[in-house]
């Protein structure tokens, strides 16, 4: 579940 991981990080530089 390493995925999830990567999301959270994605959704966290897009609101940025």
């Amino acid at each position: 579940m390493e995925e999830f991981q990567v999301y959270l990080e994605l959704d966290r530089s897009r609101q940025h």
